[in-house]
């Protein structure tokens, strides 16, 4: 581990949770999306990390932010009962005034707020989610519960503060502790967001880009509505991130056999990008429940990023943005493929490509830190 180095302006935050820099997941982009936003407003961050590769501890640098790299075996059972590892990196550097914990699950979140408590630095946490002990296998659902009930119903209320991904969390936690929205967020900057561009003409083609679970995303009623758009429409979608196995595997059925539907599996994040770019449109069609309310699917903001409008159902804060900024259509899922038809002869609509850029939610969050600040 590396000595104390000299603090940020305003002071040191210590990220932690379960992403894997530098893009392992959809986490390591919204972490490092923030990360950019407290550098810009006066802090020095770094981050606790635990990639696949990293056999022993180490330091590393990604997208200029020092990343303490620990054994991926560190994110399991260890990380749930212990800080053994935050507590180490903390007293070595000395400088740590704020720790931001990431989705930290409630035993070693509890001994974290302790530890914040005893040391002076504040215990911030970023919550992304509201899972439900229905959505693990039946063993560990007990588990799960008391887990998830703890950390969101107690612990995460007796936190410095929130940074919470959705509306439905901020109303949550209004009035029980300080807390600043911040939705999945990109660095518009950044050389890896094809820049906006006119479509390819020769048909509609969408696309769904991520892992999806049979109790969230529905991806298997948007194959079924693209199948069955009628056949004098010029309309494709292509499926990144599962192939047509994982797909039975998890709906329980096959897909249709259609040369509409292409399984791409999956890709690096970069090419991802790129097929998103290219696409007329992304679509997330996700069932209404605590889970998708809570959540901000990052996909949204990724093709909002690169151009592409998206086509999506009432969940979340969707809608919100959709209507609000005109960056795509609401669809109903119970009459889909007809809903689908009707977007095919609409004309893509227009709007801004950075409309989750970290900088716009700078004054948010320099209030939100300042507001912590305070005596």
């Amino acid at each position: 581990m590396i000595e104390a180095t000299a603090k940020g302006q305003r002071g040191t935050i210590l990220y932690v949770g379960g992403f894997v820099l530098p893009d392992g997941n959809a986490a390591a982009q919204r972490v490092v999306a923030n990360a950019k936003l407290f550098r810009d407003i006066g802090f020095r961050v770094v981050f606790v990390n635990h990639p696949e590769a990293a056999g022993s501890p180490c330091i590393e640098d990604h997208f200029g932010f020092v990343c303490y790299n620990c054994p991926k075996s560190e994110w399991g059972v260890a990380s749930r009962i212990d800080i053994d590892r935050i507590e180490e990196i903390v007293e070595r550097r000395g400088d740590v005034t704020h720790i931001i914990a990431y989705n930290y699950p409630a035993p070693s979140l509890s001994k974290l707020i302790k530890f914040c408590r005893l040391r002076g630095i504040k215990c911030i946490g970023d919550t992304t989610e509201w899972y439900r002990a229905l959505d693990v296998a039946l063993a560990k659902a007990p588990f799960k519960f008391l887990d998830t009930f703890t950390r969101m119903r107690i612990l995460n209320k007796k936190m410095d503060g929130q940074i919470v991904i959705s509306r439905y969390l901020e109303r949550f936690y209004q009035g029980k502790v300080p807390c600043v929205l911040l939705p999945p967020l990109v660095d518009i900057r950044d050389g890896k967001w094809p820049s906006c561009h006119e479509k390819k003409a020769d048909g509609v083609s969408f696309i769904y880009a991520g892992k999806p679970s049979k109790t969230k995303e529905r991806l298997d009623l948007i194959v079924d509505a693209i199948v069955s758009i009628p056949d004098g429409c010029a309309v494709s979608l292509k499926v990144v991130g599962i192939d047509a196995s994982e797909f039975e595997e998890i709906y329980g059925f096959s897909p249709p056999d259609s040369s509409r539907v292409s399984f791409m599996g999956r890709l690096p994040h970069e090419e991802v990008l790129r097929l998103v770019a290219d696409s007329s449109y992304s679509i997330v069609v996700r069932d209404d429940n605590r889970v998708t309310r809570a959540g901000f699917p990052t996909k949204f903001a990724e093709s909002i990023a690169c151009g592409t409008p998206v086509v999506c159902n009432d969940n979340s804060d969707l809608k919100e943005w959709v209507d609000r900024e005109g960056c795509g259509f609401v669809v109903d899922e119970a009459r889909l493929a007809q809903q689908l038809e009707s977007v095919i002869r609409k004309s893509s609509p227009d709007f801004d490509c950075g409309l989750f850029d970290y900088r716009r939610f700078a004054g948010d969050v320099n209030q939100f830190m300042g507001d912590l600040e305070k005596p």
